[in-house]
């Protein structure tokens, strides 16, 4: 998917430059580089807020050990906004007042994020939001020059799982979306993927938003046979659908974006129900050891956050800093916000261990890396570089597979 400019031509420039006119932000008192994070570590999604943390603090931890960043230590503070938009926007305005960070990195929440957009604080700034973890792309199209983004989207998940999918012959289509902007971005997403395959449009159907009221929308997706049914919803309501419908659904593929935490969804619809149910996630498996970038994140939580296990949230967050390190390395021995986002701007074929990232001017989508797994009969979650085989090996229909593996990223 093309991204949309939200500036044209000289004006996204001077945008930058104007900002960076008003608030250099050196942030480099006492030795340090200073940045802020902006989490929910109190309220609904705390734990997934607790494991970007955690990833963040335990990569910098390792550089401050290892001598820092051109002989500089950096200070990473974090705020708790309990995931309401406003208070994200209170908290950035704090931090900005109180400790000048050079950035911000690993926000969460899309409507915590679109707040902060429309407040224009990192604009007046001029400062830069590394990696806020939101699929939705609608923080994506048009693009803001201040935000780089370090996670694919749901958009590029659906596009994977209909690219898998119908390479096995299926054609059939079916989405339950949770009734918000959240839900609908995912069943838009598919929508496009289909169509840009000429495919038939997914029957859609839609439950209330924050609730699992799924049986009427179950029903109603029951009637329409698809072959594979896409849930663009959370965890709670998507355990609930499985188990409603799962014996009733025998030989029908069910796949999810990566806003549903797999962990939950076993824990809620119990291993036997969950089993062959494919999930799409930003980030290589954090479980297997196969990827250089998931083992030297496990060594690093090892040894800097011990009583903290790896999830893909913890992944994120330590890929998210690990990507602004490496600006801030080559924004010089005195960074300012406007070096950085010129740093992060020059980065080219960074490979951090697996995945690998792409900015320029015009360009705030870092990556398109989606990985697909698929929950086993323990409730554990494999990577499915042999997708098909294992989809009948846990009991999908038997197709005849043409599909030659997706490249992992691009």
């Amino acid at each position: 998917m093309n991204q949309k400019r939200s500036f044209k031509g000289g004006a996204w420039l001077c945008a930058i430059a104007l900002s960076a006119s008003v608030a250099t932000g050196t942030a480099r008192a006492a030795g340090e580089l200073n940045l802020t994070q902006v989490l929910p570590l109190t309220g609904a999604i705390a734990v997934n807020a607790a494991g970007l943390q955690a990833g963040a603090k335990a990569y910098i931890d390792m550089v401050n050990a290892t001598g820092g960043v051109n002989g500089a230590q950096i200070n990473l503070t974090t705020l708790d906004d309990g995931y309401k938009p406003d208070e994200t926007v209170k908290m950035v305005k704090k931090a900005l007042a109180e400790n000048s960070p050079l950035a911000f990195i690993n926000f969460t929440g899309a409507a915590n994020i679109e707040l902060l957009i429309k407040s224009g604080e990192l604009e007046k700034a001029g400062v830069a939001l590394i990696g806020p973890r939101a699929g939705t792309q609608s923080l994506r199209s048009p693009v803001n020059p201040f935000i780089f983004h370090t996670y694919a989207s749901y958009w590029d998940e659906t596009d994977r799982m209909v690219e898998l999918f119908n390479s096995m012959g299926m054609t059939r289509f079916a989405v339950l979306y949770q009734d918000d902007a959240f839900g609908r971005d995912g069943f838009e997403g598919l929508q496009l993927a289909l169509k840009s395959r000429n495919l038939p449009p997914a029957f859609a159907a839609p439950y209330p938003r924050g609730t699992t009221d799924v049986a009427a929308a179950g029903e109603k997706i029951l009637a329409a046979n698809p072959q594979a049914l896409v849930f663009s919803a959370t965890a709670p309501a998507t355990a609930e659908f499985i188990k409603r419908f799962r014996a009733r659904m025998p030989g029908v593929q069910f796949a999810g974006i990566s806003a549903i935490d797999g962990t939950t969804l076993v824990k809620l619809a119990g291993p036997p129900l969950a089993r062959g149910f494919a999930l799409a996630q930003n980030m290589p498996n954090p479980y297997k050891n196969a990827v250089a970038l998931v083992r030297e994140h496990r060594d690093a939580l090892a040894k800097y956050a011990p009583n903290v296990k790896p999830n893909f949230y913890t992944l994120g967050g330590y890929s998210a800093a690990k990507v602004t390190v490496d600006a801030l390395k080559r924004a010089g021995t005195a960074p300012t916000r406007a070096k950085l986002i010129a740093a992060l701007e020059a980065t080219r074929d960074l490979d951090i261990g697996g995945v690998q990232y792409n900015f320029n001017r015009n360009l705030r989508l870092g990556t398109r890396f989606v990985d697909l797994l698929i929950i086993d009969g323990k409730g554990d979650t494999q990577s499915m570089h042999d997708f098909g085989t294992r989809l009948v090996e846990l009991g999908a229909p038997k197709r005849p597979l043409r599909f030659a593996w997706a490249r992992m990223g691009s």
